[in-house]
């Protein structure tokens, strides 16, 4: 499936910003570099090129034993780990449209989230032994088979060990500009939007991080990111792919096991969420790419011995990459053409920066444009909310922003939500599920800073006259009930006797923080 016009992919071509290359084939072509040394590491293993390539073939023809073919809609449950990139990269090999879910996600609300995109299969590449997957595919999905990584589930099959029963199809010619993958975001009603790339949108999205970042003169990636999420990709894989390096997959519980990571010992690129950045007090002659939450910039100063290159995840819909100069202040952002590297005198621009501002309002929403950016929607479904794009063809991120002559800071996502890890929650859905708590007359949800996540959900209540104060625990449990992901579970709550509004009668968030105790019963 080709979602981008025409003129779009000749334009791209032209440019020299699009070819012929897809994703599974820039993987081959570095485990082919790689050859008998390592290729792919994780804590549980070492895989050397050679491995990696029969390992992708094996896999590509298990697929092909499901019937997955051209333009097949398959479920990701995303994983991390060799195993899961090259099951992943594989199934592009066939040809699927890979619609990647968060982690967090249980096999029912992948189901439910994938069901209007009618799936053959779902793939679970987390290596959790969770019987909802294969529940939710047997019952909703229209081949009914699931794929897991080394687990022992009946009725599915293991990639990790399984052999094909046949070989693996010869795959199509010009299907770098046909869609790869699907994200997913939620907007302000609670609805998930899907986000399409192809694999040239993905390739020039990590060619901007090659070239910001310095991968051309790197020896190796480091990652903690889940090697199929959008900001994994952007970031991390595909610029190590393009560079022809090989990937360590780290594990980062521990403060030890943080440190061992950016050493220098073990890469010279190092990806991370920019959470996780700020915990470190040093670190080896490493290049740090400090991965930021989808709704702002975080402040950190960089550790000694690091250079620093923040991703700016503009709400999964476009990502940029901006190397310090200062090791305690990013970059500014600014409107306008983006070059790479934006550090050097000269560099390719391959996006262009806007924002939108609504009447004389100083608040306005960004949107980008270029060849690593998404330039059409998902065709319209049911239940599914479809990208916005701006009258430049730019695609609207979501995120708020102000412009001075310091550049822009972002202010947050429109439509008061927030993400818990790199998982959105809708403030506003979540405030119509509290208040259908018995005993509750008015509810609002409000985030509140959390170092390893960035934001956890908390809720303010208004009781009934009478009503009990309820647990937190039965609180989760009955939101549970209703539908609410553990994700967006508050992790604590507080009993208002009303909730604070601004002069037009607006709920104010701002004021729902637990400092503001003083309004508390």
């Amino acid at each position: 499936m080709q979602l981008s016009a025409p003129e779009t992919e000749k334009r791209h071509m032209e440019a020299g910003h699009w070819g012929r290359v897809t994703l599974d084939n820039l993987f081959l072509r570095a485990a082919r570099k790689a050859g008998e040394k390592v290729f792919l590491e994780d804590p549980r293993q070492s895989i050397t090129g050679h491995e990696a390539i029969a390992l992708f073939h094996r896999m590509s023809a298990l697929y092909a034993d499901l019937g997955i073919g051209r333009d097949a809609a398959v479920a990701v449950r995303s994983g991390n780990g060799a195993m899961a990139l090259i099951a992943f990269m594989a199934l592009l090999n066939r040809e699927a449209i890979a619609f990647v879910a968060p982690v967090v996600w249980s096999g029912a609300e992948i189901a439910l989230n994938a069901l209007p995109f009618e799936p053959r299969a779902i793939v679970d590449l987390t290596g959790l032994e969770d019987d909802a997957a294969l529940d939710a595919a047997a019952e909703l999905f229209t081949v009914r088979a699931v794929a897991t990584l080394g687990i022992t589930l009946d009725g599915t099959i293991d990639l990790a060990e399984a052999e094909p029963r046949g070989e693996v199809p010869a795959t199509s010619e010009g299907r770098a500009s046909h869609v790869a993958t699907v994200h997913f975001r939620i907007d302000p009603r609670g609805r998930p939007v899907a986000i399409p790339r192809s694999h040239n949108h993905w390739i020039a999205a990590g060619l901007s991080t090659f070239l910001e970042a310095g991968f051309a003169k790197g020896t190796g990636l480091a990652t903690s990111l889940s090697p199929m999420a959008a900001p994994s990709l952007a970031s991390a894989i595909v610029p190590a792919l393009l560079g022809g390096l090989p990937i360590h997959f780290g594990e980062p519980s521990s403060g030890k096991a943080l440190t061992a990571l950016v050493s220098g010992d073990v890469a010279s690129h190092v990806a991370l969420p920019a959470r996780l950045v700020g915990f470190l007090k040093k670190s080896g002659p490493v290049r740090l790419l400090a991965v930021h939450p989808p709704d702002r910039t975080l402040r950190f100063t960089a550790p000694a011995g690091a250079l620093v290159t923040d991703v700016h995840d503009l709400n999964h819909a476009a990502f940029l990459p901006r190397t310090r100069s200062e090791p305690a202040r990013s970059a500014p952002l600014t409107c306008g053409p983006q070059q790479f590297p934006s550090l050097a005198e000269k560099g390719p621009v391959l996006a262009e920066l806007h924002r939108r501002a609504n009447g004389n309002s100083e608040l306005g929403q960004l949107s980008m444009e270029g060849p690593g950016v998404p330039d059409a929607p998902w065709p319209q479904l049911a239940g599914v909310s479809a990208l916005g794009f701006d009258p430049s063809g730019g695609v609207k991120t979501g995120v708020a922003a102000r412009e001075d002559e310091n550049g822009l800071e972002l202010l947050g996502l429109l439509g008061d939500t927030i993400h818990v890890g790199s998982v959105p929650v809708a403030l506003e859905a979540l405030d119509l599920m509290l208040s259908g708590v018995p005993g509750v007359t008015e509810a609002a949800a409000f985030a509140v800073e959390d170092p390893l996540l960035g934001a956890r959900v908390h809720a303010a209540i208004v009781l009934e006259d009478g009503a009990p104060m309820p647990a937190i625990a039965d609180l989760c449990e009955m939101l549970r009930a209703l539908g609410v992901s553990d994700h967006a579970l508050p992790a604590g709550v507080q009993r208002m006797e009303s909730l604070p509004r601004t002069a037009t009668g607006a709920l104010n968030r701002a004021l729902l923080q637990p400092e503001h105790k003083a309004r508390a019963a």
